[in-house]
């Protein structure tokens, strides 16, 4: 496989590895690839004998579940694995910031099914740790890689626990169910946001390896990801305030969006187009784009500090404001008011019983 003709963007690098994601310069819209290669330009050769032994295991492993072996290659004199790109990002992108509650269940739920496809093959990995999980927003599927694939020799007993393994996996979405149902009230709390979109050039083809970053401009704090094989990103985990949104890729020109305004608990989409440039060159957005939330059917508002100080509450009532809200309507009957003690006027959202309302 000749890989002189990938553009590669290093990914992730430990002290024995380096993963590189690559794109076609030649077939743009082809589908990205992994490298893995030793970090040092002396490897041992216990280093080059994973790589053997992870693309001796190639046809024993499952796209479904794994990040498969494509080839075995050579890179700048180096012993070189080719592995297919199904696309997102390793779950360590994903932890420093608070995860969504229904998007931890989801990953949760990913690996546990990765995991059971990877017993129920008789094999096991010793490295199972977020650097190695790679996860897909979007879909939910989660793919393990890494170096640490072992074969399981098994035995009448091996068979009888990997069975039982299998059976525990399966009924594992019953208590995550369970322990959802208990933590609604602590989701409904959850205050990050997330910015995620479509990278695309001039044909509307997603890029791939495009580095996306929110510059929050109140803090200076940063969050990165790179675009995968169809030109998705997301960055989960932001706190609310006003954002920059840096967009660049070699052979484009760099994109600037700015005051780019989060809300609390808000899901925000953001589609990229970038041009073709033969010289590099940065364009600066400055108008603010409309944000949409395309992830999920809620329907929400942010009651802004304008609102607060410059609309007439009677009797200083907070809960007044909620009527404000979209499909959020005045009950006659009267009932306890959320904020204090008294009377007053239930709401119903979209229709809902008022006994049905949280506060939080």
């Amino acid at each position: 496989m000749e890989l002189s003709q990938y553009v590669l963007e290093a990914h992730r690098r430990d002290e024995e590895f380096v993963l590189y994601r690559g794109e076609h310069s030649n077939q743009p819209g082809s589908p990205s690839v992994f490298l893995l290669a030793p970090a040092s330009m002396q490897p041992a050769l216990e280093t080059l004998k994973k790589i053997e032994y992870e693309y001796a295991l190639r046809d024993e492993l499952d796209s479904a579940w794994a990040v498969r072996s494509l080839a075995l290659s050579e890179h700048r004199g180096q012993m070189t694995l080719v592995l297919e790109d199904p696309g997102g990002e390793t779950l360590d992108r994903f932890l420093p910031g608070p995860m969504e509650m229904t998007r931890f269940l989801r990953f949760a739920v990913g690996t546990a099914t990765a995991l059971g496809g990877l017993h129920k093959m008789e094999l096991i990995h010793k490295d199972v740790k977020p650097a190695n999980v790679l996860v897909n927003a979007a879909s939910g599927q989660v793919s393990l890689m890494g170096s640490g694939w072992l074969r399981a020799r098994p035995t009448a007993d091996s068979r009888e626990i990997v069975g039982v393994v299998m059976n525990r996996i399966l009924t594992l979405p019953v208590p995550i169910i369970a322990c959802w149902m208990v933590t609604i009230p602590v989701i409904a709390q959850t205050t990050s946001g997330s910015i995620s979109g479509t990278v695309t050039d001039a044909s509307r083809a997603g890029i791939p390896g495009a580095q996306v970053t929110a510059i929050n401009t109140q803090t200076g704090a940063q969050r990165a990801s790179v675009t995968g094989g169809d030109g998705r990103y997301e960055l989960p985990g932001l706190p609310p305030g006003i954002y920059d949104l840096r967009v660049e890729k070699e052979g484009f020109n760099t994109i600037i969006q700015q005051g780019i305004v989060l809300q609390v608990t808000q899901d925000a989409v953001l589609n990229v187009a970038l041009r073709v440039g033969i010289v590099k060159q940065e364009f600066t957005v400055s108008a603010a784009p409309p944000l949409l939330d395309t992830t999920n059917a809620q329907v929400s508002g942010v009651v802004t500090e304008q609102t607060l100080t410059q609309l007439p509450l009677n009797g200083r009532d907070l809960s007044q404001l909620i009527q404000l809200q979209v499909g959020v309507a005045p009950v006659t009957n009267a009932g306890p008011n959320p904020f204090s003690e008294g009377n007053i006027s239930k709401v119903a959202a979209n229709g809902t019983r008022p006994s049905t309302d949280e506060a939080s």
